[in-house]
């Protein structure tokens, strides 16, 4: 019944992950489509580090997260696929603290951005990818921010049920 219960959650992990990378790899998209369009057109304008118009999405605290969302979702997969269980047990152990550090970076990107939106007049405020913030909440950062914290829950409650 346990080990069941593990398998619950760790498939609840599964679809925070899923939204995270769906959240972070269509604002990437985005992001790139609007720089590149920005300097020159075509994909070989990621090469351009300049900074001068927008941010390269290469380095944007988006694309990290979404590549962490991309690690944390396929180490998911292969721990609900794991036929050894204390194995499987092990890796749980290992993906809660990726998991752990991913929920950390996405609140401290979001710290700034709620910081201005509630300091700064209407209108004013803008995000990485969401251009201006109207609402804080409904930013793709939050919404990563929100995956990654689901996720980190379900990790923990798989954790907490340990197999005899």
């Amino acid at each position: 019944m346990q080990y069941n219960t593990k398998k619950l959650f760790l498939i609840l992990q599964t679809a925070a992950l899923l939204a995270g990378n769906y959240v972070g790899w269509v604002t990437i998209i985005k992001e790139t489509n609007v720089y590149c369009g920005q300097h020159g057109g075509n994909l070989w304008s990621l090469t351009n580090f300049s900074g001068d118009i927008t941010g390269n999405p290469l380095i944007s605290p988006c694309f990290w997260g979404s590549v962490v969302f991309l690690i944390a979702l396929v180490w998911t997969l292969y721990i609900l696929t794991e036929k050894n269980k204390k194995r499987a047990i092990s890796q749980l152990r290992n993906i809660w603290w990726l998991l752990l550090g991913g929920t950390i970076f996405a609140l401290v990107n979001n710290i700034p951005i709620i910081y201005k939106f509630y300091n700064q007049p209407i209108g004013s405020v803008a995000s990485c990818s969401a251009g201006i913030v109207t609402n804080p909440y409904l930013t793709s950062c939050f919404l990563g921010f929100s995956a990654f914290l689901l996720a980190f829950v379900f990790a923990t409650l798989a954790k907490k049920f340990r197999v005899s």
